[in-house]
């Protein structure tokens, strides 16, 4: 589920606007709203996604966070809350985004940060937006009551300058949601709308409307076949999730039992597979060039166009990834008749 994620979020950064100038950069008295432990920026950790940002959502921000100009909200697996921000700012040149990365590395050490050598190991696995980072910086503050960890990963990397912010204890969780321990009283997911929306083709880029909603995906807006197949997506995965949690809660599966029942339905599933399940991704990783070129190129019909294929091989991939879950939660219904455990 997070390389998806990662994949979808790629793509929506290439659309998160213009270039941002080097200046001015978020420094001194804004840095604690900025990465704090009730929120980060006008977005508040723990909170559903949905509900994390007060007022109406969007992807500009306000200008006291300078240069950064959009966001990226990284949840936990399960419960859905928000432990990560992604603040970013395009910055092509390479002399202006070192300097930005610099002046804000400056600032947070000004703040209190202090460079994480060894601690970051501890989140990092279901983290890639921090332990990836080119500086990693911690903070121990004030959280409800008790002492609680900061992470701010910060980089220059290819004409993007980030920063991202996280709780140490919201990472923990997401680690333990994403390994099937689920909370106590976790309830069967609810499946989404089914998929009524219709992909956009490049032939389809000669009509004024798809223009018009391709552009408008590029300043944050969404597009309403690639949100479906998501959601779908995040049904089944979460479906066999739970399913699995229930045969382990029920006492009546073996752990390691499952674990071979979980491997042999992965690999039946890579060998039926009607495509290579990297093909999509590999694709994916080609595109993202593409997109960025037609973006600049101010042309309508050539960013439809390069949307319309990015949109179609981030589809391949969440569709072929829906039919996986599918199929392991199959597996996990039959075993639970089996072993005559509910799971209702």
């Amino acid at each position: 589920m997070r390389r998806w994620g990662f994949v979808a979020a790629a793509v929506l950064t290439v659309a998160s606007g213009s270039a941002a100038a080097a200046e001015p950069v978020v420094a001194g008295s804004a840095l604690p709203g900025l990465c704090g432990w009730e929120q980060a920026g006008p977005f508040r950790f723990g909170a559903p996604r949905a509900e994390a940002r007060p007022g109406p959502a969007g992807v500009t921000l306000d200008r006291v966070y300078a240069p950064f100009t959009g966001a990226n909200l990284v949840t936990t697996s399960w419960s859905d809350a928000v432990m990560l921000v992604e603040f970013r700012a395009k910055i092509a040149e390479a002399e202006a985004g070192l300097a930005a990365e610099a002046g804000v590395a400056s600032a947070l050490e000004k703040a209190g940060w202090t460079i994480a050598r060894d601690a970051p190991r501890e989140p990092a696995p279901s983290a890639p937006e921090i332990a990836d980072a080119s500086r990693l910086y911690s903070r121990t503050i004030d959280g409800d009551g008790a002492p609680g960890l900061l992470y701010a990963g910060l980089s220059w990397r290819g004409g993007r300058l980030t920063l991202a912010c996280a709780r140490a204890d919201l990472l923990a969780l997401d680690r333990r949601e994403a390994e099937g321990v689920l909370p106590d009283g976790a309830q069967r997911p609810v499946p989404p709308s089914p998929i009524t929306a219709t992909p956009i083709t490049a032939d389809q880029c000669k009509d004024a409307a798809t223009r018009d909603l391709t552009t408008a995906v590029f300043n944050g807006g969404a597009d309403p076949y690639v949100d479906q197949v998501t959601d779908q997506r995040a049904y089944w995965d979460r479906l066999a999730r739970w399913f699995r949690w229930r045969l382990e809660k029920s006492g009546k599966a073996d752990a390691a039992q499952l674990d071979e029942l979980q491997f042999a339905a992965e690999d039946a599933s890579r060998e039926d597979a009607p495509a290579d399940p990297l093909a999509a991704v590999l694709g994916l990783i080609i595109s993202i060039p593409q997109l960025e070129d037609a973006r600049k190129s101010n042309d309508a019909r050539q960013i439809c166009a390069a949307y319309a294929e990015t949109a179609a091989l981030l589809t391949s991939d969440l569709l072929q990834r829906t039919e996986r879950s599918k199929r392991l939660s199959a597996v996990w219904a039959a075993e639970a008749a089996r072993l005559g455990v509910g799971l209702d």
